[in-house]
């Protein structure tokens, strides 16, 4: 969520920054062919909703609604970007912002890299440089490598796995039934950040590591 000292405008225009910095986001895919390009000049796709007028008691179920059909969209993999913006209005000083992106672009150690970088940049202080290794360079090292040495590798990686780590496997919508969240006190706030700084990681691999461990524990797993 975010105030009106972050405009939508703003917002909109760090979207497209993004877009110009990461060519990996401008990305798309011939799947026949199993190739790759990247568009030169893409404009963020965002939309805009607003449910300031909607009763406080229809909300949730509005927003629930919107949410889960937005979500569903199939993304064109030879038509990018495969990443979608949709700004919600929810009061006169706050706003809902929803990102559909393909896991293609981004994965979870990503994802949160690039969200820190958006948000940001929203600062007046804030100076990105542009990133110092681009998408083709990483694809030209890619094609490099040798398969089998790769395939080694993950097969003994993933040794021992026989059957995916499914917590409700039973489970037929979407989304969860239930969503849960907590914001952390600045106290826990700065120790979990002077931890990721002292391992050398980003916060949110201690918050992969720990719905890892989550997991393990609830499937009785320690793999």
């Amino acid at each position: 969520q975010h105030t009106p000292e972050i405009s939508e405008s703003a917002l909109k225009a760090g979207a497209a920054d993004l877009l110009r910095r990461h060519d990996a986001l401008r990305s798309g895919f011939f799947v026949k062919t199993f190739s790759t390009f990247t568009a030169d000049i893409l404009e963020p796709v965002w939309e805009t909703l607003d449910l300031r007028g909607e009763p406080s008691e229809q909300y949730e179920a509005l927003l629930a609604q919107h949410r889960t059909a937005w979500y569903q969209y199939r993304f064109e993999f030879d038509a990018p970007p495969l990443m979608r913006f949709l700004s919600i209005r929810i009061s006169d000083t706050q706003w809902l912002i929803l990102i559909h992106c393909h896991h293609l672009l981004l994965d979870g150690w990503s994802a949160p890299r690039i969200l820190q970088e958006w948000l940001g940049g929203m600062s007046a202080e804030a100076t990105l440089a542009y990133p110092n290794l681009h998408w083709g360079q990483y694809l030209d090292w890619l094609q490099k490598q040798d398969p089998t040495i790769v395939c080694q590798y993950w097969n003994e990686a993933l040794n021992g796995f026989k059957a995916p780590s499914l917590l409700c496997p039973t489970r037929q919508q979407r989304f969860p039934s239930q969503e849960l969240s907590s914001v952390l006190c600045a106290a826990v706030n700065t120790d979990v950040k002077a931890l990721a700084a002292k391992i050398n990681v980003s916060t949110a691999m201690l918050f992969q590591l720990a719905w890892a461990k989550t997991v393990g524990n609830a499937l009785n797993q320690d793999d």
